[in-house]
Formats: structure tokens, C-alpha cells, sequence
């Protein structure tokens, strides 16, 4: 029914938000912050926006994914940290459709390759964490390459494609966002294909994150995630993706590279709630001080 669907509808988005609550709880942001960080993530930009619900599905669980990926890098629990990271990656694959699982997993391996870069050792964690993505991954992925060797796709071309004919790039071309959707940040209905807007203050909170505590490990990869997801999605502009459309396995199969965008918020919501903790810090009120002078700064 009409109201099953509705309220299966928001409850994706209260997930949704719950999950980046959880993550910015976990990067140490106050209770305050978190909510802003949640309620970007779950009501704006890509999520706010997105209109397909099997697309909708997969972006909710970017959070946990980055949660415990987080964890695994810092060292805390990183055998679970790790299998629960891929879990919700897995679960993200479940979603039914595979551009933004794609996209979460092309970010989690450039992350997981961060940590490898600090610490050799991290890479059994990497392993653990995709072993484990495929396990749950499989009762999606395993049918639904069974059917992707038998079926035909149309994707915006006069003829479908089968399995082993590569998505034409000019496909990627005509569904990637422009420089102009840059503005759609913060104007709303300026975007093309996917809107990026998370508000005059979403973007305000997250840039004096970027320009004040640049001393955080956190805010530094999610600036390289959100920055680098902008750039991604102007497939045209940007060489990497038609490097990785080349060479990167399924990567050329995710036809509208602006739904990478599902990474620049992802990693924008929590950079808005650090920087609202910035601002509180910096507040005149004793008990604001009071309140952050018991919270421990945490630079993984």
C-alpha cells in the first residue's frame, strides 16, 4: 500500500541519519553536532535526493562501513572492525542495485590503502574486511552475474549492451554532473542529474571544519573523499575515471558517475558537525567551554 511504502520511505532516511549520528559519535562529536551531521546526510544531499529506492538502499550503510573501517585503521578491535566494515559493505550490495555499492566500495579500497601506506600491517585487516563484504555480498552478487551473463541492458544508447560490451563513455559523459552543479551545494536547484545541495550552513559547518582542525586525520581523509567525489563525478574533466573506466574491474559498469556524489556526502556530513563542535568550542559561554573541555580530541 501506499502508506507501507511511505513509511518504508522515511524509515531508510531515519536509518539513515542514525548511521551518521553513529559515526560522528564515534569521531568524538557532541551529541549536538552529531544530530546536524545525521540530518545532513539523511535529508539532503544525495540521500535527501535520491529518487530510486533499490539506489537509496545501498548509500544508507556508507557510514557503518566508514565507522568501522575507521576503527580497523586506528587499531581499536580491528579483527571486528574490520569484518563488521565489509558486513555493511555486503549489505550495501544487497541493496539490489550496484552503482553506489560500486562507489562505497572503490572508497573503502582507496581508504583501506591509506591505512596500508601508514601501517603494512593493516592489510589483513583490508582482506578480512572484503572476505567478508563477498560473504555477505553473495546471495545478490552470485544471481545477479548468473542473470548479467544472459540479459541486455539499455543505458541511454540506441542499442542495449550485453555483459561483456563495455557502457560506451559517452554514457558516462551524459550523466556526469558539470562544473556549474558545484554551486548546487549550497543553491538549491542547481545540480544536474543528482543534487549535491547540503545548505549554506551543511557547507559553512564543514568548510570551518576543513579550515580549523585540518590537525585531525579524520577531517583530512574526508576532505580527500568529498573533494575527490567531486571531482569523480565530472567524469569528463577528470582523467582518473576514465583510468579507472579502462582498467578498474566493474567500475565502467556504474553508468552515472554522478552518483558519486553518495561519497561527498557521506563525508560532508560529519566535517559540518566537527566544525559545529569548532564553533561551540570557541563560544563565549562558560558552560559551552566547560562542556568541551570534558570532551577527549581524538586525532586518529
Amino acid at each position: 500500500s501506499d502508506t507501507t511504502l511511505n513509511l518504508w520511505f522515511v524509515l531508510m532516511h531515519y536509518l539513515g541519519g542514525l548511521f551518521c549520528y553513529l559515526l560522528c559519535r564515534d569521531l568524538e562529536c557532541s551529541r549536538m553536532a552529531s544530530v546536524l551531521g545525521g540530518l545532513i546526510f539523511a535529508v539532503s544531499g544525495f540521500v535527501g535526493n535520491v529518487d530510486w529506492p533499490q539506489v537509496l538502499t545501498g548509500s544508507i550503510w556508507a557510514p557503518l562501513v566508514f565507522l568501522f573501517l575507521f576503527r580497523a585503521g586506528r587499531g581499536e578491535q580491528a579483527a571486528a572492525s574490520a569484518a563488521l566494515s565489509g558486513m555493511f559493505l555486503g549489505l550495501a550490495w544487497l541493496s539490489g542495485h550496484h552503482e553506489v555499492p560500486v562507489y562505497i566500495s572503490y572508497a573503502a579500497g582507496f581508504t583501506w590503502l591509506y591505512f596500508i601506506s601508514r601501517d603494512r600491517r593493516v592489510a589483513g585487516w583490508a582482506a578480512l574486511a572484503f572476505s567478508v563484504a563477498a560473504l555477505t555480498a553473495a546471495f545478490q552478487v552470485i544471481p545477479g552475474y548468473e542473470y548479467g551473463q544472459l540479459a541486455i541492458r539499455w543505458v541511454g544508447v540506441e542499442n542495449p549492451v550485453g555483459w561483456k560490451a563495455p557502457i560506451p563513455y559517452l554514457v558516462h559523459e551524459q550523466y556526469s554532473i558539470d562544473p556549474r552543479s558545484v554551486l548546487g551545494i549550497v543553491l538549491p536547484a542547481i545540480f544536474k542529474d543528482v543534487n549535491p545541495f547540503i545548505g549554506l550552513i551543511g557547507f559553512t559547518m564543514a568548510a570551518l571544519a576543513v579550515a580549523k582542525r585540518w590537525d585531525l586525520q579524520a577531517v583530512r581523509w574526508l576532505t580527500c573523499l568529498a573533494f575527490g567525489a567531486l571531482l569523480m563525478a565530472m567524469a569528463p574533466a577528470n582523467p582518473l575515471h576514465g583510468l579507472l573506466y579502462v582498467a578498474a574491474p566493474v567500475f565502467g559498469k556504474a553508468r552515472v558517475p554522478a552518483r558519486m556524489l553518495v561519497i561527498f556526502s557521506f563525508a560532508a556530513a560529519p566535517l559540518a558537525a566537527l566544525g559545529l563542535d569548532y564553533l561551540r568550542d570557541q563560544a563565549g559561554d562558560p558552560w559551552l567551554r566547560k562542556a568541551a573541555a570534558r570532551r577527549r580530541r581524538r586525532a586518529w
